[in-house]
């Protein structure tokens, strides 16, 4: 979802987490709220954040996936207002 000039992006674990973008004191804060692990985003960085690879498990020497995704407006929903739209 966009909005404002931002993209809403999920961790895709529900965890709180923080990312900084390189070379700028830009952070990002992805706080858990009613299920969803969501931040806005500025544009211009949401190519950079799809892109970091996380470790899913440890299974079979381990899986990687992208570390945040778009949110959808289902997800921004229920994190900004605990209902589906």
């Amino acid at each position: 979802m966009i909005r404002d000039g931002k993209t809403a992006l999920s961790h895709w674990k529900v965890n709180p987490t923080t990312v900084q973008i390189a070379g700028t004191d830009i952070v990002y804060y992805f706080v858990p709220k009613n299920n969803v692990c969501m931040a806005w985003v500025n544009n211009e960085h949401v190519e950079k954040l799809l892109s970091i690879m996380d470790k899913g498990c440890n299974c079979n020497g381990g899986m990687t996936k992208p570390k945040f995704m778009i949110t959808s407006d289902v997800n921004v929903s229920l994190h900004e207002t605990g209902h589906l739209p």
